[in-house]
């Protein structure tokens, strides 16, 4: 992930946001189509755990050591978001 902070090399800021983005997207479209309210409520949560994730790679979200939870979040898209879905796309 290349930012200005040099987090990794690996992955673009922008790349990892799509990535993000495009799974916040799949997620909301699974939470329309889910009609049991307690699956429901769980996919909510996951909904909001990405729009979180998503904001404070953006650098929307500041406190204090913001600047280390968006290293790890960044680390997370990388290590786990980004193979989740090469491997969904792969599937199609």
């Amino acid at each position: 992930m290349k930012t200005e902070n040099n987090m990794n090399d690996e992955m673009s800021l922008d790349v990892a946001l799509d990535i993000i983005g495009t799974l916040r997207m799949m997620k909301m479209q699974e939470l329309n189509r889910e009609t049991d309210p307690q699956k429901k409520e769980l996919l909510e949560k996951e909904f909001d755990m990405l729009t979180a994730e998503e904001r404070i790679a953006q650098g929307l979200e500041q406190f204090k050591g913001w600047e280390e939870v968006q290293i790890s979040i960044m680390d997370k898209i990388d290590r786990l978001y980004a193979p989740k879905l090469k491997a969904y796309y792969a599937a199609c």
